[in-house]
């Protein structure tokens, strides 16, 4: 049987991107001059579309994406975590000086989460808060994820958007994506089948505290 706790929250977080490099190919036709390529960042890899309103204005639409698996064993206790990085961006792009320099604003559709477990191969006791637990008894995975739309803030150079012509050219960025407090969700496996179901909620009200 498998009993879900309540999300807890943790200090608020701002995740930071530092450089997303973009290589593009700028596709000029009568009415439509749009710039396509690839980019790396904190995010992860991915991909990105400029689309040129006036002068000073562009809009932007990118995809990103990582993942990244850990499986280690210490004294006895077999950890694992799987970091799972999607996001789709939706900015707008400023050039205050018809330069290359450009400042951002939009918004990240954040799909960001941390899943991880620990299991034992013997039965060990160990304290959550002010109580015992025993893994004979219980196993508990963890999730973490964050709010679903997130503001975004940046500042960067942008070759591409400055010359506007066919050809390649360069991107990098610097910004913060406001993600709001991490919000952790237990799933708490009760290993013994058949337990009564009074004693399962009393077990989930206590951990819902510890």
């Amino acid at each position: 049987m498998i009993k879900t706790l309540a999300s807890s929250t943790l200090k608020k977080a701002i995740l930071p991107i530092t450089i997303a490099s973009l290589f593009s190919i700028s596709t000029a036709h009568a009415e439509l001059n749009l710039a396509i390529g690839t980019k790396a960042s904190t995010l992860g890899a991915g991909f990105e579309v400029f689309a040129p309103l006036s002068p000073k204005v562009n809009a932007r639409i990118g995809i990103n994406q990582f993942g990244y698996s850990l499986e280690e064993t210490i004294d006895g206790i077999a950890y694992t975590g799987d970091l799972n990085l999607q996001t789709i961006s939706v900015n707008g792009d400023w050039h205050p000086f018809n330069g290359i320099f450009r400042m951002s604003l939009g918004a990240v559709i954040n799909n960001n989460e941390i899943i991880g477990s620990a299991t034992t191969a013997e039965a060990i006791e160990f304290a959550i808060g002010d109580n015992d637990y025993s893994s004979q008894n219980i196993k508990a995975n963890a999730t973490i994820n964050f709010e679903n739309v997130a503001p975004y803030l940046g500042f960067g150079f942008d070759k591409v958007s400055n010359t506007r012509k066919g050809g390649l050219g360069l991107s990098a960025e610097f910004g913060v994506m406001f993600q709001g407090s991490p919000q952790v969700g237990f799933e708490v496996v009760d290993l013994n089948e058949g337990t009564p179901q009074a004693i399962t909620d009393l077990l989930q009200t206590q951990l819902d505290g510890d």
